[in-house]
Formats: C-alpha cells, structure tokens, sequence
C-alpha cells in the first residue's frame, strides 16, 4: 500500500485532481472487454488491474483478504488490501466490476477512511493545546 500510494499522496499534497475518465470512455471499454484505456493518464500503477487482482485473487471466501492467493488471510493484509483497492478505485475515477465493488475512500497519507479522519482531526482541533513541560521552565 505504501508504495502503491505514493503518487497518491503526492496529488494530494500538490493539490492535483486526476482527470475523470468520461463514462462513454468507461462504457466502451467495458463492453469491449479492453481496460488497458482505462488505466492511462492515471497513477503510476493501472488501477484497473490492481482492482482485478485484489477483488478475484485476493479475496477469501468466508471473508478477509490475502497477500497471494497460496497464503492465508490476515488482518494486516485485509487493512491494506482494502487501502490500495480505495486508492486504486479514487486514482483512477474507475471502479472495476459491478458498481457494489466500490469502497469508501481512505486517505493515502493517515490509512483511514475519509469521513473517519476528518472527524478526528475535527475532534483534535478543537481540544486545549496541551503545555509542554519545555516551555514551562
């Protein structure tokens, strides 16, 4: 995932938007049956791929995801699985398969959902700014 959301966290911190593909772009490529269109002009990985690989190869069946298929579930590759997957469907303004494959967004930076973040950091704002022993001497 770190890797993975590098270009991520630099559209974010530069404040650059990645173009939307248009849905007659979307459509066509999927009745087509071709998606390499879909992954141009986006990250530096192909979004639609990544989104592939993580819903048909890395899903377990009763529930959790994998790093290979040969390995096991764990929590530590479901959290960052479902991350990329997030940064993959953002990136790219493309979510691959039926439209319930969509997840909800995570921050590439803190690895938490949006709303969840913004809520936190809503909620810190807002606390007293604690003294610092230092500055006290």
């Amino acid at each position: 995932f770190w890797q993975g959301a590098i270009p991520a966290m630099l559209a974010k911190h530069f404040g650059i938007s990645v173009p939307e593909l248009p849905a007659e772009a979307v459509e066509a490529a999927a009745m087509s049956g071709s998606e390499d269109a879909l992954d141009s002009g986006s990250f530096l990985q192909a979004q639609t791929r990544l989104q592939q690989y993580l819903l048909l190869c890395s899903q377990f069946r009763e529930g959790g995801l994998r790093d290979k298929p040969e390995k096991s579930r764990d929590q530590y590759h479901t959290c960052y699985a479902l991350s990329g997957l997030s940064v993959a469907q953002e990136g790219g303004k493309v979510v691959w398969g039926a439209a319930s494959n969509k997840i909800k967004e995570t921050d590439p930076v803190y690895n938490l959902e949006v709303s969840k973040l913004r809520a936190a950091m809503a909620y810190f704002r807002a606390q007293p700014a604690i003294a610092s022993s230092v500055a006290q001497e």
